[in-house]
């Protein structure tokens, strides 16, 4: 079953620009995981945070991004030096996708 990842990163105010130039690597070698399709971006202003929106093929190839991301350290660091807390994951199965194709 395919899955939609909703990542929400609270970022300090002043670091957002910066978090964001860093981000932009990491979500291209995400992209790379065979499983994921899309990533978007977004910010939601009236909490202050920055929003990922992720597609991935199946919930293992999501599981094993996560897997990659907890031994990569730049995550670690970018984590600690950016964000005001943990990111928060919410997983949505896809029940239906259609395509503009």
């Amino acid at each position: 079953m395919s899955l939609m990842v909703q990542t929400t990163y609270r970022v300090r105010e002043a670091q957002k620009a910066s978090f964001l130039a860093d981000f932009s690597v990491v979500a291209q070698a995400t992209m790379a995981a065979p499983a994921c399709d899309w990533i978007y971006v977004t910010e939601d202003l009236e909490n202050g945070t920055v929003i990922a929106m992720s597609y991935w093929q199946s919930e293992a190839g999501f599981d094993d991004h996560l897997r990659w991301r907890i031994g990569t350290s730049r995550w670690t660091e970018m984590e600690q030096k950016y964000l005001e807390s943990e990111p928060e994951f919410k997983l949505m199965p896809v029940m239906f996708r259609f395509r503009d194709r």
